[in-house]
């Protein structure tokens, strides 16, 4: 996958870090970037070529890491007393998860960074446009996270 440094190191962890951190500097300055531009389409493109690109370069790195540990497993199936084997696919183990961790975070990064990047004006109004139905939907989980208080109810004297 190419990167700004050029290809994406999936061998060491901590180079694959800093790539990563190299590719997130659109995503880290989003709000200085809407506060002294203008929002257009092409700004919009760019930054979803690079959620694109990083989630691409990240998956690519999952599945290669995931591949070795899969090898290494086969060859301690066959051969279970070595202990260098065993460290190694301990290592590339905990690679692989400390991978699928940078996966969960990309995902935050990109919800941060699309949340900043709409202004009201690029929110269009659903009540002029015809779209907004009769019913609210009553269905979805947001609608339903209301927090009941429990307690006791005293009876009105009259």
């Amino acid at each position: 996958m190419a990167a700004p440094g050029g290809t994406l190191n999936c061998e060491d962890f901590s180079m694959f870090q800093e790539i990563l951190k190299l590719m997130r500097t659109m995503d880290d300055r989003i709000v200085h970037a809407l506060n002294t531009t203008l929002p257009t389409v092409s700004f919009l493109d760019k930054m979803m070529e690079a959620h694109l690109n990083r989630d691409k370069a990240i998956k690519s790195c999952i599945t290669h890491t995931s591949e070795v540990v899969g090898q290494l497993r086969e060859r301690r199936a066959k051969d279970g007393a070595n202990m260098v084997l065993i460290k190694q696919l301990r290592k590339e183990q905990t690679k692989l998860k400390l991978m699928q961790s940078e996966l969960s975070v990309e995902e935050v990064v990109n919800d941060r960074s699309l949340k900043e990047s709409f202004i009201p004006q690029q929110v269009f109004n659903c009540d002029e446009t015809g779209l907004f139905g009769k019913s609210c939907p009553g269905g979805h989980s947001s609608w339903q996270k209301k927090r009941r208080y429990q307690g006791i109810n005293l009876r009105k004297t009259a």
